[in-house]
């Protein structure tokens, strides 16, 4: 603004005057203008500040939309992920009855087989039965000997413990004896 000049600049210059009534006119029109631009100036001001206030309110409005979009993201995951669980739990059901269906049929399958072999094994237990009381004649047979081969054990037994005493004694007599030697030993040294 190095080319502005107010109307006093030009009537100290010495140069064209303009007359008075002109003059003030264009002091107030000039007044006037600079008037307009401070209030301009401070309407833009107050426009920009308003502006930055909503900028910075629409920044955090939209900081919390994310964050909301995140926790929807986070919460259909989830969902996602305990529908693809129960869908897996589901299949796993369907595969555990099919085997159940499977077992069972092959449960019933043995258990005819089962009710075939008991007949089977009926009929081999009378003749077995019949074995087994004359097994029971000889086992009588044999417990009278055993009850026998018993009580002659049990006396060498006795026999055997009277003998692993007197060794005890005889072992504890030298050890004895053993002492009273090193002490006369000892005593002579």
């Amino acid at each position: 603004m190095a080319n502005v000049h107010t109307l006093r600049d030009i009537s100290s210059n010495k140069g064209y005057r303009l007359g008075s009534m002109h003059e003030q006119e264009l002091e107030e029109t000039l007044h006037h203008s600079l008037k307009s631009i401070s209030e301009l100036n401070n309407c833009n001001e107050t426009l920009q500040a308003r502006y930055l206030k909503q900028v910075k309110d629409f920044d955090q409005e939209r900081e919390g939309w994310n964050r909301e979009r995140k926790q929807w993201e986070s919460a259909f995951s989830n969902v996602n992920n305990n529908k693809q669980k129960l869908h897996t739990y589901a299949l796993e059901l369907i595969g555990e009855t099919k085997q159940l269906k499977i077992e069972n049929t092959n449960l019933t399958s043995e258990n005819i087989r089962k009710d075939i072999s008991l007949a089977k094994f009926k009929a081999e237990n009378d003749i077995k039965s019949k074995k087994i009381k004359s097994l029971e004649s000889m086992i009588k047979i044999l417990e009278g000997k055993l009850s026998s081969a018993q009580k002659d054990f049990v006396l060498i037994q006795n026999d055997s413990l009277k003998k692993e005493s007197e060794i005890l004694s005889l072992k504890t007599k030298i050890a004895e004896l053993e002492n009273i030697e090193s002490e006369l030993e000892w005593k002579g040294n």
